[in-house]
């Protein structure tokens, strides 16, 4: 799998949007990230010194066991000088281009998990590493570990060799003080920060149905039920040619994708760049495919799909889907070779093992059945009392202390109401409607103001 370490480092549209924040000079804003089961404040400090902290936020990274991140983040460049840059106009000099690039380091990484050890061995190292607990729920842990100044000095001493005007040497004692600021600022912010259980974002897309329109690398337009009507099963594996950790798989899923023939599955390729693709890209692209002998389907990712929109956090993301595209389970986050092959030799075998990366739901009632989960701001609401209906009937139960009712029902369209929301809660009059296969509904309610 991809480390960590690796994947925070690849924040350039992270400092465009801070940047434009601080520029706009917008309130600060609060943070209410399901995920991670945390609701948090930007503290004044980001703002209130010579450079720019922020946070970035990164998602769910694997599912079983569960581990969902952020960055604290610091840009050790002037925050008066950024402001200008924004106006009309503005010139940038080659030096502040290379420093606005170079100098948002991550100073912090922020975790929620329930196995600290499987955390941390997504670090590329643990030296010097400290993790320090902040916060618990029943189930899960939540974690910050500093980072070393190292990457920053390093940084900065190249940059002040290459543009001593710009970045005098003497200057880097005042970043990396900036830097620590934005560090306790974080700290502080996390203590104060309002804490419940992580809410999955995949966890309902098992069994969802995955369709799209888009076109392979030649431009011809494809549905995705022609794809995946070709195999009992399918590994989409969501890649760009600018992804090292992509690349260096490549050889290794064409192989995979050999064997899958054989059994009637395969692999499918979405390109990341997504939209009419360029000719430079088109043409790189189909080279590396060459070059690694991925004689698979590719084709360019939709620009917008709410169901991979969901699952794709990080490059490259693998998802397995059926001959209707049902998806099968979780996403894999990071080329992981061996897990695909896992996965593989499981879904063909029939084996369900639970819900984790990779590997199908668990074997329970609940896969031939409908689940209603009802929520407020994040947090399972129990007591729920819910309406399912058909053309025909309608059914009642109420949600559990996970917020779920579960209707055993075959599969088709249902109409979900809720019939009472338990005290505390405001009416709901929206109606609900089922997928037309096996899968999820998701009702917020509104604490009564």
């Amino acid at each position: 799998m991809g480390k960590l370490i690796t994947l925070i480092l690849c924040l350039a549209l992270a400092i465009a949007c801070a940047a434009t924040s601080f520029a706009e000079g917008k309130e600060k804003p609060v943070l209410n990230l399901n995920d991670m089961g945390m609701k948090l404040q930007e503290p004044d400090v980001f703002e209130n010194q010579e450079g720019f902290g922020f946070f970035s936020e990164q998602g769910v990274i694997t599912h079983d066991p569960y581990f969902s991140y952020l960055t604290v983040n610091h840009l050790a460049f002037p925050a008066s000088r950024l402001m200008e840059l924004q106006e009309e106009n503005a010139q940038v000099t080659e030096a502040e281009a290379a420093g606005i690039l170079s100098l948002m380091r991550p100073v912090m990484i922020v975790f929620v998990t329930n196995s600290l050890d499987h955390a941390m061995s997504m670090f590329t190292t643990t030296e010097g590493l400290n993790p320090v607990e902040f916060a618990k729920t029943d189930q899960f842990q939540y974690y910050y570990v500093s980072l070393p100044d190292s990457d920053l000095e390093e940084t900065y001493a190249a940059l002040a060799a290459q543009y001593p005007d710009t970045y005098p040497a003497g200057d880097l004692a005042k970043w990396k003080a900036a830097a620590e600021k934005t560090r306790q600022g974080a700290i502080e912010a996390l203590k104060a920060a309002e804490i419940y259980e992580p809410v999955d974002p995949a966890a309902g897309l098992i069994g969802q149905p995955l369709q799209f329109e888009t076109t392979d690398l030649d431009g011809n337009t494809v549905k995705s039920g022609d794809l995946f009507s070709r195999n009992r099963m399918t590994m989409i594996n969501v890649w760009g040619i600018w992804c090292p950790n992509c690349l260096n798989e490549m050889k290794e899923l064409g192989e995979i994708h050999r064997k899958l023939q054989e059994k009637g599955c395969g692999v499918l390729g979405l390109e990341y760049e997504g939209g009419p693709i360029a000719e430079e890209v088109r043409e790189k692209a189909l080279s590396i495919l060459k070059e690694n002998g991925c004689d698979y389907p590719n084709v360019v990712k939709p620009e917008s799909n709410a169901v991979l929109d969901a699952m794709i956090n990080g490059y490259p993301t693998t998802i397995f889907v059926d001959a209707e595209g049902k998806v099968l389970t979780y996403p894999i986050s990071g080329a992981n070779v061996e897990l695909y092959e896992e996965t593989i030799e499981k879904l063909l075998s029939g084996e369900e093992t639970g819900a984790k990366d990779g590997t199908p739901a668990a074997s329970t009632d609940d896969a031939r059945a409908y689940r209603v989960f009802v929520t407020e701001g994040g947090k399972p609401v129990e007591g729920a009392m819910i309406q399912f209906c058909s053309a025909e009937a309608c059914f009642v139960g109420k949600t559990d202390a996970d917020g779920m009712a579960v209707f055993e029902q075959p599969e088709g369209e249902y109409e979900v109401h809720v019939l009472k929301a338990p005290e505390g809660y405001a009416p709901v009059e929206t109606t609900y409607k089922t997928p037309a296969t096996y899968g999820d509904v998701n009702i917020a309610l509104e604490p009564v103001k």
